[in-house]
């Protein structure tokens, strides 16, 4: 599914929901005064197809999902 120019707002639980076997792609949204913005229960799943201009606010927790992503990080190395 594919939402553009879209609001998900003050619902109970999920404001939106990437089950297994789903994907989602949001562009121009708002994700607003939810318990949890976006809940993702789909492993590796690219976050990034979330974020396309879409702006979280006032969400208990903007995201719950069954991995969440780590930062990369360089690790610089040291000479003895």
């Amino acid at each position: 599914m594919s939402l553009q120019r879209f609001v998900s707002a003050e619902s109970v639980l999920c404001g939106l929901h990437v089950a297994t076997e789903s994907s989602l792609d949001l562009s121009d949204g708002l994700v607003e005064g939810n318990e949890i913005g976006v809940c993702v229960q789909v492993d590796g799943y690219d976050l990034d197809r979330l974020q396309n201009d879409v702006v979280f606010r006032d969400n208990t927790s903007s995201l719950d999902a069954t991995r969440l992503p780590v930062p990369d990080v360089t690790v610089p190395s040291v000479e003895p």
